[in-house]
């Protein structure tokens, strides 16, 4: 319930930082949804203990702060380079 919470939180941060980079906040706010659901589901279909389930939370939590890092630092760039 708390990683729910968490998650949430978290996408509507990235969907502030998109919409505030000037992109679409519902195309960076569903990628990180469908992604990170889509290493949960498929780490619960093909794990075998609890020790892989643990990386994949880890792993779903990495992906949403890569697109974290990429909104912040990767589109901030390309949009200083078009305004100069």
């Amino acid at each position: 319930m708390l990683e729910i919470f968490g998650f949430s939180v978290a996408v509507v941060a990235i969907g502030t930082l998109a919409r505030g980079r000037k992109i679409s906040f519902l195309l960076a706010g569903s990628l990180v949804i469908a992604i990170f659901l889509l290493i949960r589901l498929a780490a619960l279909l093909l794990a075998r203990d609890n020790e892989e389930t643990f990386f994949s939370v880890f792993g779903a939590w990495a992906w949403a702060a890569l697109v974290v890092l990429f909104l912040k630092f990767m589109v901030a760039v390309r949009t200083i380079k078009k305004l100069a």
